[in-house]
């Protein structure tokens, strides 16, 4: 293990980089720079890859899918929204919620 602040291969070179992956101090001369990453080795630029497609694939959704999510979560949000309306004109008889609750019944059934 090296001194704080100071190339992990190269104790006596101060560490400019870091590796993204296990995070040991790297001089410029011990850097493996790949798509703007820094890493230590071709071991940890492979363990990052992997990790970093297997948790994009896990977390992308399809246009398709997060447009029903959204429309299904409005449609329970209005469901018990007309519920709540209903509760409150019959069973509180809220003088609005009253008339509302008519109406509601009056299109619904």
């Amino acid at each position: 293990m090296g001194r704080a602040g100071f190339c992990i291969n190269h104790p006596d070179r101060p560490a400019d980089r870091r590796c993204v992956q296990c995070h040991k101090a790297l001089c410029n001369d011990c850097v493996l720079v790949d798509e703007g990453d820094d890493f230590c080795s071709r071991k940890c630029l492979s363990r990052y890859r992997t990790f970093h497609r297997a948790y994009v694939a896990g977390h992308a959704r399809t246009p398709l899918a997060t447009k029903l999510i959204r429309v299904g979560v409005g449609v329970v949000v209005l469901i018990i929204v007309l519920a709540l309306v209903y509760i409150g004109g019959e069973v509180f008889h809220v003088p609005f919620l009253t008339s509302v609750s008519r109406l509601l019944k009056s299109l619904l059934f």
